[in-house]
């Protein structure tokens, strides 16, 4: 363990698998605190990263634009491998992963069992598929090998002070006072099957706004702006729309003034887990035996249990039965009295 001296550690997924990363970057420095420790995620994500005092470098590795031909590729190898890193660990379990690392020469490549590439590992670390396995605890069983057990971690998140003054000036212009009730809804999702129908994300947010009084503030990224102004065309009363108008940081900020968000299975919604804001997520293709649920106790889930799910680890681009009963079994009352309960405590 005294030689460790230069950790790598690779997640270029999605947004939630980043955050869902964390609780192992900060085991890795607790572990070995005067280590130089560098963190390879793509440029989507990268912001989400840029406070963390774990983190001694952020490494971008551009996979779907700059580096994706094999020239870049090899150019990263290269450059990776001039880091002289003692140890890579590898949550993200893509052949890509293991092959760089491999190609750097690192002499420690510890990734998971089931990992695309997992023969190139020196040491592979058993995936956990028992149900109520969460993926930051998977994670963190990748320290295994190196000797350190039953290391827990929070989810450190800092949007860093510009994107804190952002939120107050926000909070300012709309008027949002400390004792008003502040809900967050996330209606997008990189997979279409996993977003709950924006007429009913429009009917849930009318009853909020009527019946609780509450702010409705929409989010998600410029992806998602087309479902959210969907949404927000849908409603009979006034949502604050802020889909694809701010940076990861600046709604980071603005998500800890949330009393509660209302997502589906999505990155924002780790987010939220992570920053203390209660969630009520919507799951439809997908289950929480995946290892995706929020990592909070008092965090509700609102599914139905149908024999078809789950049919993908991502849900999909379409539904395999052509039906979408996952999602269009749940009604808006379903959530409603979930947002309930969970204000509740």
């Amino acid at each position: 363990m005294d030689k460790i001296k230069r950790i790598l550690i690779i997640q270029t997924a999605f947004l939630g698998d980043v955050v869902l990363t964390i609780p192992l970057v900060m085991a890795v420095k607790k572990a070995f605190p005067d280590s130089y420790l560098s963190v390879m995620v793509t440029p989507a994500v990268k912001e989400i990263l840029e406070n963390n005092p774990a983190i001694d470098e952020i490494i971008v590795f551009d996979k779907k634009g700059k580096d994706r031909s094999w020239p870049a590729f090899w150019k990263l190898a290269a450059k990776i491998k001039a880091h002289n890193f003692n140890v890579a660990l590898l949550p993200h379990r893509s052949f890509k992963s293991v092959w760089l690392c491999f190609l750097a020469r690192i002499p420690k490549r510890i990734g998971f069992n089931i990992s695309a590439g997992s023969f190139l590992l020196t040491a592979q670390v058993p995936y956990g598929k028992s149900k109520n396995i969460h993926e930051i605890d998977r994670n963190l069983d990748l320290l295994k090998p190196l000797g350190v057990k039953d290391e827990k971690s929070a989810i450190f998140l800092d949007p860093g002070p510009e994107a804190v003054n952002y939120a107050l000036e926000f909070c300012n212009d709309y008027e949002i006072k400390a004792g008003d009730l502040v809900i967050g809804i996330n209606p997008g999702s990189v997979w279409p099957t996993k977003r709950y129908a924006t007429e009913k994300y429009a009917a849930l947010a009318d009853r909020l706004i009527q019946g609780l009084k509450a702010t409705v503030i929409i989010i998600g990224s410029p992806a998602d702006v087309p479902v959210a102004d969907k949404m927000a065309r849908e409603m009979r009363e006034t949502a604050i729309n802020l889909a694809g108008r701010t940076t990861i940081s600046q709604i980071t900020a603005v998500m800890k003034r949330f009393n509660l968000l209302v997502s589906n299975d999505s990155g924002a919604m780790h987010i939220a887990v992570a920053l203390g804001v209660p969630v009520v997520a919507i799951f439809g293709p997908t289950t929480q035996d995946f290892g995706f649920f929020p990592y909070s106790t008092k965090d509700l889930v609102v599914e139905k249990d149908l024999p078809c799910r789950p049919c993908g680890k991502h849900g999909g681009m379409r539904c395999p039965k052509n039906n979408f009963l996952c999602l269009k079994l749940i009604t808006v009352s379903d959530v409603f009295d979930a947002v309930k309960r969970r204000l509740a405590g």
